[in-house]
């Protein structure tokens, strides 16, 4: 397996968005045993999930204007080598 930041088509990262950032953090804390690291930020806060010494995600507070009825919700990122010819091969395929 590569490097999740150097491999074309991997997932290399996910971000969760809440509004509920103290409860998410001991949830996945207590179920999964992830150590959180605060990292500050404007608005709320971000929290680095680490397994070990090696961070492998991100938690942050829903900014403030998203809607009120949008509900929490990953982010997820993939590494690609040329961003630009990903996003107009997406226009050709009607993304």
């Amino acid at each position: 397996m590569g490097n999740r930041f150097e491999t074309h088509g991997d997932f290399s990262w996910t971000e969760l968005l809440t509004r509920e950032l103290e409860a998410s953090k001991k949830f996945y804390a207590d179920l999964l045993g992830w150590q959180m690291e605060s990292v500050p930020m404007q608005e709320g806060g971000y929290i680095l999930i680490k397994v070990g010494d090696q961070a492998v995600a991100g938690i942050m507070v829903m900014p403030h204007q998203v809607p009120d009825d949008v509900p929490s919700h990953r982010a997820v990122y993939v590494t690609v080598h040329d961003v630009d010819a990903r996003a107009q091969k997406a226009l050709g395929a009607g993304g």
